[in-house]
């Protein structure tokens, strides 16, 4: 089997990605985190969902 070229993956990936943050006040980050918990999804599943229903509300 091959060896991985993770220098190779690591660039492919920083051309195809592009990390957004978002900086909130510590309570509504922990509330966040707490609904998220709760519900059984990550903080990363429904930014990503948001972002993909809003492009689809909004596009033009």
């Amino acid at each position: 089997m091959a060896e991985r070229n993770y220098s190779k993956e690591y660039a492919r990936e920083k051309e195809q990605r592009k990390l957004i943050g978002a900086n909130l006040p510590i309570s509504i980050a922990n509330e966040f985190d707490k609904c998220c918990k709760k519900n059984g999804v990550s903080r990363y599943s429904v930014l990503k969902q948001f972002i993909i229903d809003y492009i689809d509300k909004n596009k033009s």
